[in-house]
């Protein structure tokens, strides 16, 4: 028969993979993200804008805020594929949830704000995005506790 203890090790071991493959995809998703945005800029802001097109309410980014916008995010992503992949190492890692988290939920915010203040639709594609991202990262979380 197997005791409790060796099922909950055994548990606990399975569920420390799981966290620590999810964190991996997601350390590898940010990371490739971010390099689109720093490598093909242009195309990037293409399928926002071509996106735009089609959403109600909604209007092309154009301008200085371009460059910006880009330069921010790629910094963005860098950071949270640096803190995904710490996570899948140390899951453990109170202070490395926290800020990841966090970033997903105030990027989601963001955008969200950004879509009401500039009457644009096209930002709350970000947050489409960036919200189910937090929910996904806060679930997993409490998984590894």
């Amino acid at each position: 028969t197997i005791s409790k203890k060796s099922l909950f090790a055994f548990t606990s071991q399975r569920l420390h993979s799981g966290i620590t493959l999810m964190m991996k995809f997601y350390g590898w998703l940010f990371l490739i993200a971010g390099l689109a945005f720093m490598a093909a800029p242009d195309l990037i802001m293409d399928i926002v804008n071509g996106l735009a097109v089609w959403l109600p309410c909604s209007h092309p980014i154009s301008g200085q805020e371009r460059s910006l916008w880009l330069a921010l995010t790629g910094s963005m992503m860098a950071t949270i594929s640096y803190l995904a992949f710490v996570l899948a190492r140390e899951p453990g890692n109170i202070s490395g949830w926290t800020a990841l988290i966090l970033c997903k939920s105030a990027s989601t915010a963001l955008f969200i704000i950004f879509a009401v203040v500039n009457a644009n639709i096209i930002f709350l594609v970000g947050a489409a995005i960036d919200g189910p991202i937090a929910l996904h990262l806060w679930w997993i979380r409490k998984q590894s506790k």
